[in-house]
């Protein structure tokens, strides 16, 4: 019975949506993410406030879903800038050590 009514059905694919974007949303936590990343998200979505002033409402609220591509490839450009750094310390972590003759 409640399935006919609209009210359901516009609830139901809000919730959908919601949980759709969930995924982006946990991959933004990621430590990957420095605050070069941040902005240019923050730019692609349209938001201009400071860091202490965003909350995830105005990401919701600017397109987060709809610009999930754009995100997605900020993220993964974050990612490998973090596996090179990692890689980069671990290099001169190993040169650190040696000692040359």
């Amino acid at each position: 019975r409640i399935r006919q009514y609209d009210a359901y059905n516009t609830l139901y694919d809000e919730i959908k949506s919601l949980l759709a974007g969930h995924a982006t949303l946990s991959d933004l936590k990621t430590d990957s993410l420095k605050e070069r990343h941040w902005k240019s998200i923050l730019q692609k979505l349209n938001v201009h406030v400071s860091f202490s002033e965003l909350t995830i409402g105005m990401l919701w609220d600017n397109g987060l879903l709809d610009k999930k591509k754009d995100v997605a490839e900020v993220l993964s450009v974050a990612q490998g800038e973090m596996a090179i750094e990692i890689f980069l310390n671990q290099v001169r972590d190993k040169w650190m050590k040696e000692e040359l003759d």
